[in-house]
């Protein structure tokens, strides 16, 4: 019987997520103020309220150009974005990648075009950065231990799953295809129906990053009760 379910660092809205990241580049000391605020002047004028302005709906020139603008000065398409304080790993170097990373394309890049195709969206300057920026590859190490821990025998009755199951391997360059732009609708019924819900999305993943998630979660509706704690 299905009691609740917790997703971590989830997808659940790519226009919530594909905003976020932009303002999150700002919070965490990226892009200067003045590139800041001419984005918001270019794609917000109308609103002080930053998680209420719809960047990515926004089809007027200036403000895509203010966009790419701050993803190129923030070095989105170099850094590591499941993980923005570790560095990329130059594919020259020998530490057996093969059995995590099986394309040339970094797991980042598979994630950002899927999100891109989600909001029917072809930037193709920010898909050329991402192509130019494929010396380095992200994610192995993370996948390397999340296989190691995933495949524990002590991991896998915990999680109640079969002793004789396959071993967990990385599935991020599977060419899903995608049913839904939003998870709002299936959380809400979900929560409606009484299970329990844990949503969590951490500060270092820049992707779906805490901004979004947060968002995300307020856009729900639901009444609040117990304010933000420590």
């Amino acid at each position: 019987m299905l009691l609740g379910l917790a997703i971590g660092n989830g997808m659940l809205d790519p226009y919530f997520f594909e905003d976020a990241d932009l303002h999150y580049y700002f919070y965490h000391g990226m892009v200067s103020t003045e590139d800041y605020d001419d984005l918001l002047a270019k794609c917000c004028p109308h609103t002080s309220i930053v998680r209420l302005c719809k960047i990515s709906q926004n089809r007027n020139s200036s403000c895509q150009a203010a966009v790419s603008s701050l993803r190129r000065d923030a070095g989105a398409a170099s850094l590591n974005l499941q993980n923005l304080y570790k560095t990329c790993i130059p594919k020259h170097k020998n530490f057996s990648t093969s059995a995590y990373v099986t394309s040339q394309r970094s797991y980042e890049y598979v994630r950002r075009l899927t999100m891109l195709k989600l909001m029917n969206r072809q930037d193709e300057q920010l898909i050329s950065s991402y192509e130019s920026s494929q010396s380095t590859v992200c994610g192995d190490l993370q996948m390397k231990y999340m296989n190691r821990y995933l495949n524990k025998a002590e991991v896998k009755k915990a999680l109640h799953i079969d002793s004789r199951s396959p071993r967990w391997i990385p599935c991020g360059l599977i060419q899903y295809g995608m049913e839904f732009s939003s998870m709002k609708s299936q959380v809400k019924r979900m929560v409606d129906a009484g299970l329990k819900v844990f949503i969590f999305h951490g500060d270092f993943d820049m992707l779906c990053n805490f901004l979004g998630g947060q968002w995300f979660t307020d856009d729900l509706g639901f009444r609040i009760t117990k304010s933000t704690h420590p």
